[in-house]
């Protein structure tokens, strides 16, 4: 007996260090590993949209995709001309392959985690349909250039990613659920860039820009329930889009449009007063004049 307890506690210690080693370098990795990304839902075309890719993108995908960031609803990797961003759907560990791996008894006994279960599949679901109304009703204000959310069987396009600890991936992207946009900086880097190149006009652009974006959401009865100014809209140069493509739904709102437009650029106010006096006065004149 004691001659099996030194190999059975070399064995222990080995499986906690490989272990502990597993969790340091998912951290360093941002959680990604590939296995979040892929999933076991079955095909269903009524996800996907009926609506062809905006445009070729046989050149988006043939190019190297380097990680970018983590979201609450996706991992994002930016395209090596940095023109573009492909996000992937994070998916639960049940809707995951070997859904067993992970909490393999209380998926059957626990009240609470069968509640997580379903509160996953309802966030599926809200995010899905989100995806498919801002890529067919929005494509212009998201910079949307497609959405593939289940397999069609008979895509053999593939993509190669490279992420946060600079390991390298080629995947096939028919299993995978994503969205692909174009890139955008964020809203206030963009007009920090304007101003420090005193580019008075392009730094009014940015403002008219997320204006016209958001009247036209709201005339097209859409709302944003996730829109936070500061991270979730962006420039692209040209016009201002909706990053965060993942809390849309169909809704007439009670609010007025001025309401709507006074409430989500509300940080934009109080980041104008601090810094430029005159285009404040701009943004107000802006903002009173849409009804």
């Amino acid at each position: 007996m004691k001659k099996l307890l030194l190999p059975a506690l070399i064995v222990s210690v080995l499986i906690l260090s490989l272990s502990l080693l597993d969790r340091y370098f998912l951290k360093l990795n941002d959680g990604f590993c590939i296995r979040t990304i892929l999933n076991i839902l079955p095909p269903d075309q009524e996800r996907e949209s009926s609506l062809p890719p905006s445009t070729d993108l046989s050149s988006v995908f043939n190019q190297e995709f380097h990680y970018l960031a983590r979201g609450h609803q996706s991992y994002a990797f930016v395209s090596a001309d940095d023109k573009y961003v492909i996000k992937f759907y994070r998916f639960p560990s049940h809707l995951r392959p070997f859904p067993w791996l992970n909490h393999p008894l209380s998926s059957h006994f626990s009240t609470r985690r069968q509640q997580i279960m379903e509160y996953n599949l309802e966030k599926l679901d809200l995010t899905f349909n989100s995806y498919k109304l801002a890529y067919e009703e929005l494509p212009q204000e998201t910079g949307l250039l497609w959405i593939h959310l289940t397999s069609s069987g008979n895509w053999n396009q593939t993509i190669t990613l490279i992420d946060r600890t600079c390991n390298r991936y080629t995947l096939p992207l028919d299993p995978l659920c994503f969205v692909v946009q174009k890139k955008a900086e964020l809203i206030f880097p963009s007009l920090e860039e304007a101003l420090s190149q005193n580019d008075e006009e392009g730094a009014k652009r940015i403002i008219d820009g997320i204006c016209e974006l958001i009247t036209i959401r709201s005339q097209k009865g859409i709302k944003d329930t996730d829109a936070i100014l500061e991270k979730n809209y962006g420039w692209d140069g040209k016009r201002a889009l909706s990053i965060d493509v993942g809390r849309f739904i169909s809704a007439q709102t009670e609010e007025t449009l001025c309401h709507e437009l006074k409430t989500i650029t509300h940080p934009l106010e109080s980041w104008l007063q601090t810094r430029e006096p005159e285009l404040l006065k701009y943004y107000k004149e802006k903002v009173e004049n849409t009804r």
